[in-house]
C-alpha cells in the first residue's frame, strides 16, 4: 500500500512539473511574439515616418521641376515636367534604406475645375453646360451634371461680402473700397469627394476622376471660368470649353499630336477656322497654351509601407516662377 502511494504521488509529481514546463514554454512562446510584433510595429512606424518624409520630398521635386521650367511662354506635354518618374530604386548613403520611389505631374487645367460650378453662391448655368458636354464626350451620363453641380454647392462656402458691399451684397455706402476677394474654396480636393452629397454614388462619378479637378478659384478668375490648356487637354475637356471646340476637340488633340504644341493663340485658332468667329478676347476667357496650376502625384514603397501622396500646386507664370502647395493628401 505504501508502495502504491508513493508510486502516486511520484506521478502527481511529475504531471505537475510536466504543466508547469508546458506553461512557461507557452509564456515564453506568447512573451518572444509579443516582442516580435512589438519590434515589428516599431519597425513599420519608423518606416511610415521615413515614408513621409520621402513623398514630401518627392512633391519638393515636382515643385523643383516647375520652378525650372525654362519656357515661360506654353506648357505642352513634351515638356521634362511631363515625363513620369518610373519606378526608381533610392538608397541612403549607408545602404541600409531602400524605397522605391515613382511619380508624375499633370496638367490641373488639362481638366475641368469643378470649382467652376459655383458662382456668386449659386450654381453656375454656363459651367454646368461645359460639364455636360464633357460627360457627353467622355460618353458618361450628362444628366448628372446638374446634381453634381448641386453638390458642389453645399461643399462651397458662401461667398463673403466683397469690399463696398454689405453682408448682403448691397453696397455699403461710404465703406472704403479694397481688392477683390477670391471666391470661398470647396471644401473638397476630389470629385470622389463629393460622394453622398446629393445622392450622389461612387458609380456616378468614378468615370468623371481622370477629366476633373478642383482648383481653390483665385480673385482673377472669380468671375470667369479656368481656362483649359489645349496644348495639354484631352478631347473632352477641350469640349467643356464651348459649342464651338466640343465640334473639333478630338481634330484639336489629333493636331496637337502633329506639332507638339500649339504655340500661342493665335497659332491655334489659325490651326481651326471654325474658330474665326469667336472674338479673341472671349476665347482667351476660355482657354489657353500655358498653366499655372499642376497635380504631382508621388509614391514611396519602403519595406512594409506604400504612400502615395498627391498635391496641387500653383505656379506663377512669369517672373520669377515662383511654386507653392495650394492643397495636399494622401491616397
Amino acid at each position: 500500500m505504501r508502495a502504491s502511494g508513493r508510486t502516486g504521488q511520484r506521478g502527481v509529481a511529475i504531471v505537475s512539473a510536466l504543466l508547469v514546463a508546458a506553461l512557461i514554454t507557452v509564456l515564453t512562446i506568447q512573451w518572444f511574439a509579443a516582442q516580435a510584433a512589438q519590434a515589428q510595429a516599431v519597425e513599420t512606424q519608423r518606416a511610415a515616418v521615413q515614408a513621409r518624409w520621402l513623398v514630401v520630398a518627392a512633391t519638393d521635386w515636382a515643385l523643383m521641376l516647375l520652378r525650372e521650367d525654362s519656357n515661360s511662354i506654353t506648357d505642352s506635354l513634351q515638356e521634362v515636367w511631363a515625363t513620369p518618374l518610373a519606378r526608381t530604386r533610392i538608397t541612403d548613403a549607408s545602404g541600409k534604406l531602400e524605397a522605391f520611389v515613382s511619380g508624375r505631374i499633370e496638367d490641373a487645367q488639362g481638366r475641368f475645375n469643378l470649382a467652376d460650378l459655383v458662382k456668386g453662391g449659386a450654381p453656375d448655368e454656363e459651367a454646368i453646360a461645359g460639364l455636360q458636354r464633357l460627360m457627353v464626350a467622355a460618353r458618361l451620363d450628362a444628366s448628372k451634371a446638374e446634381r453634381i453641380a448641386e453638390a458642389m454647392l453645399l461643399v462651397t462656402p458662401a461667398p463673403p461680402p466683397q469690399p463696398g458691399q454689405s453682408p448682403e451684397g448691397q453696397p455699403a455706402g461710404r465703406e472704403r473700397s479694397g481688392p477683390q476677394l477670391p471666391p470661398p474654396a470647396p471644401r473638397i480636393k476630389n470629385v470622389l469627394d463629393l460622394v453622398g452629397k446629393n445622392e450622389l454614388t461612387e458609380a456616378d462619378l468614378i468615370g468623371l476622376e481622370p477629366f476633373v479637378v478642383v482648383v481653390p478659384k483665385s480673385a482673377a478668375l472669380a468671375k470667369k471660368r479656368t481656362p483649359i490648356n489645349v496644348n495639354t487637354a484631352s478631347a473632352p475637356a477641350i469640349a467643356s470649353a464651348s459649342e464651338e471646340l466640343a465640334r473639333i476637340a478630338e481634330a484639336v488633340v489629333a493636331r496637337r499630336e502633329r506639332i507638339s504644341r500649339f504655340k500661342d493663340l493665335g497659332d491655334f485658332t489659325n490651326n481651326f477656322s471654325a474658330l474665326s468667329a469667336i472674338p479673341a478676347d472671349e476665347l482667351r476667357k476660355l482657354i489657353d497654351v500655358r498653366s499655372e496650376y499642376f497635380i504631382a502625384t508621388g509614391r514611396i514603397e519602403l519595406g512594409r509601407v506604400d504612400m502615395t501622396r498627391q498635391a496641387l500646386i500653383e505656379r506663377q507664370p512669369e517672373g520669377a516662377r515662383l511654386a507653392k502647395v495650394v492643397w495636399a493628401r494622401e491616397l
